[in-house]
């Protein structure tokens, strides 16, 4: 009996220990993503769905790095450096997006602007040259902003290479830098499909 025991510890300390469940959902979100934006044209509908995906990734993600083997591994002062560099680069891809975001905040506000031009002077039959410029230089700011960022998108994806020993650690690296990368991947899309749109 007392053989058995010994026995049972050995095998139950060799078997791999199961992923955590939202751990195995981030990662299945992700390779999704992956496999869509590898082969998907882009599209509205498309654009759209894949930034849903990537919406319900980071939300994913969000509850993995809340749950408490998460905080323990990442609070360790041997992982401080390795960590703030995989946070310095979703940072990065957060600033990119606020830089977007209010890039098209403003050209909206200059097409309300015309259209709400356009519906008064329609029976004015005036001069429109000004809501028009307007529009035209908004419109011009917009191209530049989407051209520095995908100048900055193509230079972050060159950042470096972390090494990495704690298994543990190594994991929730892996699926931060993943989440970056199709997240990389899908503003680059995005900002193409719209250049193009216009």
């Amino acid at each position: 009996m007392e053989n058995l025991k010994i026995t049972n510890h050995v095998r139950a300390t060799s078997l791999p220990t199961a992923t955590h469940p939202l751990i195995a959902s981030a990662e299945e979100n992700l390779r999704r993503l992956k496999s869509s934006e590898g082969t998907s044209t882009s599209s509205h509908s498309t654009i759209c769905k894949t930034l849903d995906g990537l919406v319900k990734l980071y939300e994913c993600v969000d509850d993995v790095l809340r749950l408490p083997l998460s905080e323990q591994v990442l609070s360790h002062e041997k992982h401080a450096k390795s960590f703030e560099q995989v946070s310095n680069g979703s940072l990065n891809v957060l600033d990119t997006c606020n830089i977007i975001k209010d890039a098209f905040s403003q050209m909206k506000e200059s097409v309300q602007l015309l259209e709400s031009s356009l519906r008064r002077k329609r029976s004015e039959k005036s001069n429109l040259s000004d809501e028009i410029d307007a529009y035209m230089i908004s419109n011009k700011k917009l191209n530049k902003v989407i051209y520095r960022c995908f100048r900055d998108l193509k230079n972050e994806k060159k950042r470096h290479i972390i090494e990495i020993e704690d298994s543990e650690f190594a994991s929730l690296i892996s699926l931060i830098e993943g989440v970056e990368d199709i997240s990389l991947i899908v503003l680059e899309s995005t900002l193409s499909f719209i250049s193009i749109q216009k």
